[in-house]
């Protein structure tokens, strides 16, 4: 009786759980990396090179989940072994590598990055097979899942179409050929848009390198030129190229040529809903270039905008208060000094150049406010307490006619 207990209890034990596989401990990190939990994502791909250390779709991973925890020289080690052991693949590598070097190191990553970009869609020009990402080869059925993080939601291998495939027979759905073939061609159209906005991305990196890092190279003039016409050339609806003609032409001492890129990459957002335009960095930088050029309505409006998203950066007040003086409106700039100066008193961290900026330019506007007769005053006081009683009620009314007055107004905006 004894004996035929302890045969059942034997029988109830669980079994020993099977070791998972690099290629599952990585789909777990990438799946974990989808999800921002950045940590766990690089345990797994810590796990998955514990069992295979040459992985190089591991290492990339590893990589990108390190720059984004801040470990900048173990994210360059990552890279580093995943070039040396398989140079020809992955163009996203090198693109991270450069922005991780500087000078000339990074040039030469964002050149590599650019050619295996460049054979990539050659091949895919070449073949109207399916699209290994990895490899930039017509995908077999051998093909390995990979997925890069500035790449997102793009299918690169027959095995993701296959779960599609089984999925739809699943759902009792059929594709006719030209609907399939009409899939087939969107995707590959997407991955060939996406591509160019890679290489778009690599070329204006370098550009900038020689705008700043690489300055007093010898080539650098006609570089940078020449990366910032292919960017244009491949990419002619990104805003980025144009921004950095306008900084390209600024430094040639061209500022009517520079005015004319900056209007454009201004024009290609201006627009858009907020979660469609460019971050506010590059927004603050394309308003602080129309100040240079001496052209301050559109800084205006994008700083306004700035302030209203996020209204404690003593820069941008500081800017917008520089861009009301430009626009010979004391008030206004008054009042967005005086905000630059109190954000700055109460920094922790003391910035003497730009505290004294704020100080020289108030002095010149306080001299044009006391200048004001005192009714102008008196009414833009009154409007400022118009402002803060009406509230929320003028804001809801005025979002629907904002479309319309900035129609109205975008040409004189832009001539002025």
């Amino acid at each position: 009786m004894n004996r035929m207990k302890a045969m059942k209890m034997k029988g109830k034990r669980k079994q020993p759980q099977k070791s998972k596989s690099a290629a599952q401990l990585i789909e777990k990190a990438e799946d974990c990396f989808e999800k921002f939990q950045v940590e766990l994502s690089a345990k797994f791909y810590n796990q998955a090179l514990s069992i295979e250390p040459s992985n190089t779709r591991a290492l990339d991973g590893l990589g990108e989940v390190l720059i984004e925890l801040g470990d900048f020289e173990n994210a360059k080690e990552a890279f580093k072994k995943s070039i040396q052991i398989s140079p020809e693949e992955n163009h996203a590598k090198y693109m991270n590598m450069g922005q991780l070097v500087g000078g000339e190191e990074a040039i030469a990553c964002y050149k590599k990055g650019i050619s295996i970009i460049s054979q990539k869609l050659t091949n895919l020009a070449q073949s109207s097979a399916p699209f290994n990402f990895m490899t930039g080869q017509p995908s077999t059925s051998q093909s390995t899942t990979f997925s890069v993080k500035s790449i997102p939601q793009i299918p690169s291998t027959e095995s993701e179409s296959e779960s599609d495939s089984e999925r739809e027979d699943n759902e009792d759905t059929e594709l006719s050929e030209s609907e399939e073939d009409d899939t087939e061609e969107k995707r590959q159209k997407r991955i060939i848009s996406t591509l160019n906005q890679e290489m778009c991305s690599g070329l204006c990196s370098i550009a900038e390198i020689y705008l700043t890092d690489e300055c007093f190279a010898d080539e650098a003039e006609n570089e940078c030129g020449a990366c910032l016409e292919k960017a244009l050339a491949v990419c002619p609806l990104n805003p980025e190229p144009y921004f950095m003609m306008a900084s390209y032409k600024i430094s040639q001492r061209k500022p009517d040529e520079a005015l004319n890129y900056l209007k454009q990459t201004y024009n290609l957002w201006r627009k858009k809903t907020p979660d469609k335009q460019p971050i506010y960095e590059v927004r603050y930088n394309t308003a602080k270039l129309f100040i240079e050029l001496s052209h301050p309505k559109p800084a205006v409006k994008i700083l306004e905008t700035l302030v209203s998203e996020q209204d404690t950066i003593a820069e941008v007040w500081y800017l917008l208060g520089l861009g009301y003086s430009l626009l010979q409106n004391p008030v206004d700039s008054l009042d967005c000094l005086e905000t630059a100066k109190n954000l700055l008193s109460r920094s922790d961290e003391k910035d003497e150049e730009l505290e004294n900026q704020i100080g020289e330019l108030l002095r010149k506007v306080q001299v044009e406010y006391d200048a004001l007769p005192e009714e102008e005053k008196t009414r833009a006081e009154n409007i400022d307490d118009d402002n803060v009683s009406e509230g929320e009620s003028e804001q809801s009314e005025g979002e629907e006619g904002e479309e319309e007055e900035e129609e109205g107004e975008s040409d004189e905006e832009m001539s002025d």
